[in-house]
């Protein structure tokens, strides 16, 4: 989100909206929206912007403002300084600057677009032989244990235990 975006549909500091709207290309939030919201392109929402939702599907997503609900992005989100973020995030790009709050879970998803995340990591940490190979002369490299009989009374027990005269 390098470049500045020119929204084509904004809500209006002051304004309110209650509803569903479909944007087909960029959006800007400096009102206050609340209900379904789909954007074609880039999500802005302003310091002074609030939207809750289910879910926003967009392409990029700046949040500056105040955000409840979930974020499906399929390139990037930019969670600003100012942001107040109440929900999830999925996208395969993550900016974020000191000073944001989030609360939800975050699924950085990277050029991989499978839902399967978690078997795509194990599988690649799986794949390496190298570190098959390092945890087999870890194995190795482990000195065998030395039995150890206990049943022998030492010098220094025998001494613990005898009693000792007072006279």
């Amino acid at each position: 989100m390098s470049k500045e975006i020119t929204p084509n549909s904004m809500i209006g500091e002051g304004a309110i909206f209650v509803g569903k709207f479909k944007v087909a290309g960029s959006f800007r939030i400096d009102g206050q929206y609340e209900g379904e919201l789909s954007v074609e392109n880039h999500l802005y929402i302003s310091p002074i912007g609030k939207l809750k939702t289910d879910t926003v599907y967009v392409k990029t997503v700046a949040i500056a403002g105040i955000f409840m609900g979930n974020v499906d992005a399929s390139e990037e989100v930019h969670l600003l300084s100012t942001g107040r973020i109440l929900g999830n995030i999925k996208a395969p790009k993550l900016i974020m600057e000191p000073g944001v709050v989030v609360q939800g879970t975050i699924d950085i998803t990277g050029a991989n677009k499978s839902p399967q995340i978690m078997n795509h990591i194990e599988s690649a940490f799986h794949k390496d032989e190298l570190n098959q190979d390092f945890k087999k002369n870890k194995k190795d490299d482990v000195p065998p244990q030395k039995d150890i009989d206990t049943s022998k009374d030492t010098d220094a027990s025998k001494d613990a235990e005898a009693p000792k005269s007072t006279k």
